[in-house]
């Protein structure tokens, strides 16, 4: 390839079956000039990357679909279960003890006195004792039930007759 860029510049001042200089002053400059044999010498490869790349745009696809899909709202929400009871329909969420704010929930519910409101107090009366017992005796801590978490190792579980789930029953 170089050969053939120095023919090519070359060959408007040299005449290469004689061997003689026509323009010795434009070879001369030639010489001098080295932005000339760089464009020349570099030429074919920037053809080719650009090449290259328009090849490349060409097999580029696009998706212009617009997702329209009815109700995708509704199906990313969390769809929570209801419960009946005296002819009202009430909505049932979790409740995670262990965070801040899910400890002040439980907590605004259990100082007005409204403990029925929680599932677990009609349907798992004994592991709702459990909780029961843990926010009294660790009441002068931020959190009790991760404070309990802390002091004991152990994690709250669900009340077991076979001793699997809660470890500190008798």
């Amino acid at each position: 390839m170089g050969y053939d860029a120095y023919h090519e510049l070359t060959n408007k001042y040299i005449d290469f079956e004689t061997g003689e200089i026509i323009d010795k002053e434009g070879f001369n400059e030639l010489l001098n000039n080295d932005l000339v044999y760089k464009n020349t010498m570099y030429e074919s490869k920037w053809l080719k990357i650009k090449g290259n790349i328009e090849k490349a745009a060409e097999k580029n696809k696009y998706w212009y679909q617009v997702n329209k899909k009815c109700n995708r709202g509704l199906c990313n929400q969390t769809v929570y279960g209801t419960r009946e009871s005296d002819g009202d329909v009430y909505k049932i969420s979790k409740i995670d003890i262990r965070t801040d704010d899910g400890f002040k929930k439980f907590k605004n519910i259990v100082d007005k006195g409204n403990e029925s409101v929680f599932l677990m107090y009609e349907n798992d009366p004994k592991t709702f004792e459990l909780i029961m017992d843990i926010y009294k005796n660790y009441s002068d801590s931020k959190n009790p039930f991760v404070q309990y978490e802390k002091e004991t190792g152990d994690i709250i579980r669900k009340y077991s007759k076979k001793i699997t789930g809660q470890r500190f029953l008798n």
